[in-house]
């Protein structure tokens, strides 16, 4: 199962039943064929996904794009989708935004799939990979739930912060900048083990 072509498929679904209902109401014309494209930004500050469709269809609707945006997001129903919202942008993008449904069966798919573990993360901010999303502490932990194989944890963790990851279900960390970035790797190693034991309760 893709679960990522099973995102663009409901940006695209949920698109669709937007200007369906949206031309029931009078408000876009019924003769226009809905084909949104969906893409995934570069940027992860402009949503999970995104559609140009507003911007592909202002002159066969003879609207302006952000106008053409705003009706469909007026329109448009979220719930029991993977999205937890959808934002317009620039001249008329859409950008969805994935919510905790999407991760819990992307996850328990990779567990059916075989994996042995998973590695989640970014759980903190970090400089290795700054573009990496950010995952919640409740996230974190609905995963965890979710799945009966060993979760590492990953991202921007230290001996300082690796405390607020207790409770949450994870096994272990992985870690980059923690050891290798201090002056002195030995220590640093033996101190985030200790932290991680005393958080982790190993």
């Amino acid at each position: 199962m893709n679960m990522i072509q099973n995102a663009k498929d409901q940006v695209l679904d949920l698109t669709v039943a937007a200007y369906g209902k949206a031309a029931a109401q009078g408000l876009l014309p019924e003769d226009v064929a809905v084909t949104p494209s969906v893409e995934i930004p570069k940027d992860t500050a402009n949503g999970d996904y995104t559609t140009t469709f507003c911007l592909a269809a202002a002159k066969a609707l003879k609207k302006n794009p952000r106008q053409v945006a705003q009706i469909l997001m007026d329109h448009m129903d979220l719930a029991g989708s993977y999205f937890t919202s959808v934002e317009m942008a620039g001249p008329g993008f859409l950008n969805f935004r994935l919510g905790d449904k999407w991760f819990r069966d992307t996850v328990a798919c990779v567990e059916r799939e075989g994996a042995d573990y998973l590695g989640v993360g970014a759980v903190f901010p970090t400089g290795t990979k700054a573009d990496a999303n950010a995952v919640s502490y409740d996230t974190l932990r609905e995963i965890c739930a979710a799945v009966s194989i060993p979760v590492i944890a990953i991202g921007g963790i230290t001996k300082d912060n690796v405390a607020r990851l207790s409770g949450s279900g994870i096994v272990g960390v992985a870690v980059v900048s923690a050891i290798f970035a201090q002056p002195d790797i030995p220590a640093a190693t033996r101190a985030l083990k200790a932290a991680v034991r005393t958080a982790l309760d190993l």
